[in-house]
């Protein structure tokens, strides 16, 4: 079961999981979970699945607390929300006990800061300074070829045969701001989103203007449909409205779902934006079992690992059934029956979807013959790992078990960002102790009746490596 908490930021509804743990996040097809988790109908219902993440190894440097991830209703990862970025930091505040005051958040915007209220040690309200916005058509981005200028700020835009004028802001994420009440978003909301100008598509607002502090605004969210808010929606409406000569640089925005406060201050460019963030309720999403191409695919010079198939079961079989390597090995009995392969693949999924580990199939590259295993078993509050591997007999001797470890190594420290990854072999099995060091492990020490191997007790050895990029202590 996946835990979920449903919160909102003035209706913008998102679910957002605790994924500070890099094997689980890691270890999950997002997109596909967006989709089924957001139905409204189907689902738990909402604009989209929100991950906050441990930050990078340079962000935390920076100070960041967490790191955003997001994903629209539609599965399509998105670079910024305003109003989710608010409730990412009450998610922070409240759940995962961070109270520095200003949070610093990362974003695929770069690193935001947070400054907020709080009731009851609960997180309330935020102001966001979320930068400078972004105007150079280029980096928005805008294809030119497809509209034409009107003015300075202003673009003609041409939809269904009506020709819009439309401003270009981006805050993180492409925005077309229409100072138009007439404009049915509901209708042609789609339809603009998807207009040849916005090669990565756009958001859609419908701006009706009270005064020079005060615009009313509809909007028709890319990936997600019209929604009661958009935070960084909010901020390109006054951008433009300021560039246009219709707002002033301080102004009270006014969407379905209530108002945010924007604030485009002069001296420093950046804009700040400041709403409410709710919490609206918990619970858990049953987790299917993870579809096989979901899990990562890793290339060597001369292998290919790669998720197991249920086909692949003769051939475990007539390797992992051979005396010597169930000699050699920790858990592979002897005899093998083939049942025991079948169970053992279809239990591979079971254990990527609820992040309890992941195991491919090594496979030479030339031929796609399958000729051994390896797998993390993973250790998420400690982000630890062990790593396993095995070899059918044909084809020992040729440096495959220490190509296909040092790749996995390497994708635990540098993809799932592990603190450790350890390995343990029978006493005896000197050749596997020789592969651990190849790839860069330490021996660590002797581990007296470690496991039980055919009713007697055996010695194991264990090394271990530590990932260089995080912190030792």
């Amino acid at each position: 079961m996946l835990p979920f908490i449903k919160m909102h930021g003035l209706g913008n509804d998102y679910l957002y999981l605790d994924a500070t743990d890099p094997t689980f996040e890691a270890a999950h097809d997002w997109p596909t979970l967006a989709r089924a988790m957001s139905n409204r109908h189907t689902g738990v219902g909402s604009d989209g699945l929100i991950l906050i993440c441990s930050p990078t190894p340079d962000a935390r440097e920076q100070h960041a607390a967490v790191r955003m991830r997001m994903f629209n209703a539609d599965g399509s990862e998105a670079q910024m929300c305003g109003n989710g970025l608010r409730c990412v930091a009450k998610f922070a505040h409240d759940r995962l006990g961070l109270r520095t005051q200003p949070l610093i958040i990362q974003t695929p915007r770069g690193l935001l800061s947070v400054l907020y209220q709080t009731a009851n040690h609960q997180l309330t309200s935020a102001a966001v300074n979320m930068g400078e916005p972004i105007l150079d058509l280029a980096r928005i981005p805008i294809n030119p070829a497809a509209t034409s200028p009107h003015s300075t700020h202003e673009h003609t835009l041409t939809v269904a045969g009506r020709a819009f004028l439309a401003s270009f802001v981006s805050m993180g994420n492409p925005h077309a701001v229409i100072f138009d009440q007439a404009l049915d978003i509901a209708a042609l909301g789609p339809t603009i989103e998807h207009h040849p100008a916005f090669p990565e598509r756009v958001n859609v607002h419908a701006v009706a203007v009270g005064s020079r502090t005060h615009a009313i605004v509809h909007t028709w969210e890319r990936g997600s449909g019209l929604t009661q808010a958009c935070g960084t929606g909010a901020c390109a409406v006054l951008v433009a409205g300021v560039l246009t000569n219709r707002l002033d640089r301080d102004a009270r925005i006014t969407l379905p779902g209530g108002d945010l406060h924007i604030r485009w201050d002069q001296p420093t460019n950046h804009v700040f934006m400041t709403g409410p963030a709710n919490d609206v309720c918990e619970g858990h999403w049953p987790l299917a079992a993870a579809p096989l191409d979901a899990r990562p695919t890793l290339t060597t010079e001369r292998l290919l690992l790669r998720p197991f198939h249920i086909d692949d079961a003769p051939a475990v079989v007539a390797l992992a059934g051979d005396r010597r390597v169930a000699e050699t090995t920790l858990l592979i009995p002897h005899p093998y029956p083939p049942e025991q392969a079948l169970r053992w693949i279809a239990m591979q999924q079971g254990q990527f979807a609820t992040a309890a580990g992941v195991t491919w199939a090594i496979t030479l590259r030339d031929t796609a013959t399958v000729i051994g295993a390896i797998g993390l078993q993973f250790a998420p509050p400690h982000r630890r790992a062990e790593l396993g591997y095995w070899i059918g007999v044909p084809h020992w001797n040729l440096g495959y078990a220490t190509e296909a470890a040092r790749t996995v190594l390497a994708f635990a420290f540098d993809s799932l960002r592990l603190h450790r990854v350890e390995a343990h072999y029978q006493l005896g099995n000197d050749a596997s102790g020789r592969v651990m060091e190849k790839i860069g492990m330490t021996r660590e020490g002797l581990l007296r009746g470690h496991t039980f191997k055919n009713g007697s007790p055996r010695d194991g050895v264990i090394y271990a490596a530590l990932n260089p990029n995080t912190d030792s202590h």
